[in-house]
């Protein structure tokens, strides 16, 4: 079994109903804009991220009409969708593997493409003290 190491927050997931309505004011908030705009049609989604000094803030919207974000949102309303935690790529399987081995449930059987071209993997918030968890990689 591999050690355990903890690994850095890479963002912060906000689900929002409107993308150019919450990047004009994360951009007030933040006092820039976004450095990345990227739509993923396999996940459904539209996201943009603000890079703050120790991390990143992803706002994810909507993309066709069976987007699990426009589920969440119907379900939830607009907020924190999830907590991102950057794994080194010689690491990521294992660290997948020792946290289903603890009884966290991935939400999809294995990795999937995500924004900036990194891996990602969910883990549903049931086991995870309500909190929608993902781990990410660079390939």
């Amino acid at each position: 079994m591999t050690p355990h190491t903890s690994f850095p927050v890479d963002h912060i997931g906000i689900a929002v109903s409107d993308l150019s309505e919450a990047i004009a004011h994360y951009t007030s908030v933040f006092g820039q804009g976004p450095d990345h705009l990227e739509t993923l049609e396999a996940q459904g989604v539209s996201v943009a991220f603000f890079t703050t000094p120790t991390s990143s803030v992803e706002l994810l919207s909507p993309w066709g009409e069976h987007s699990p974000i426009a589920k969440f949102l119907d379900k939830k309303g607009p907020g924190l969708h999830h907590m991102a935690y950057l794994v080194p790529k010689e690491q990521y399987l294992a660290e997948i593997k020792r946290l289903t081995d603890l009884g966290l449930k991935p939400l999809t059987p294995s990795p999937n493409l995500g924004a900036k071209g990194k891996l990602v993997q969910f883990f549903h918030p049931r086991e995870n003290q309500g909190v929608l968890m993902e781990l990410c990689s660079y390939k």
